[in-house]
């Protein structure tokens, strides 16, 4: 979710963007020094108009890890999406922005066939990944 809420996480020496915290290599998972702690954490105010969503799906939702989550903040001005942020996490080694499915919404009035276009765009190639035996 911070990656879609854009935040930044402030550390003992450095300012770092959520998108680029998670590095997804091996048992390094984050791009901390091993001198440097968060801090802080920096969520910027929401623009007029924007809803934001988290949603986690797991086969048992209190005990698995999540098949998928999926957090969102989409902008409405006049009726249309002026920007949106998608992030998908479970289907990659870190947490993965959806610039294409962003782009698609852009300028477009969110309707059923919008969002079924979107889905579909962001559930191809998105593959869960094999965690507790299950896959």
């Amino acid at each position: 979710m911070l990656i879609a809420l854009n935040a930044k996480i402030k550390t003992t020496v450095r300012d770092i963007e959520a998108e680029r915290f998670f590095t997804g290599e091996g048992h390094k998972t984050t791009v901390l020094n091993d001198d440097e702690i968060v801090t802080e954490i920096r969520i910027p105010a929401p623009n007029s108009g924007t809803k934001q969503t988290f949603t986690k799906f797991a086969l048992r939702p209190t005990i698995d890890f999540a098949v998928v989550n999926v957090a969102t903040a989409i902008t409405i001005e006049d009726g249309k999406v002026s920007d949106a942020r998608i992030v998908v996490n479970a289907v990659a080694a870190r947490p993965k922005r959806a610039t294409e499915v962003e782009d698609a919404l852009k300028g477009k009035v969110i309707c059923e066939s919008v969002a079924e276009t979107a889905a579909a765009a962001l559930a191809k190639g998105t593959v869960p990944l094999t965690h507790q035996g299950r896959t």
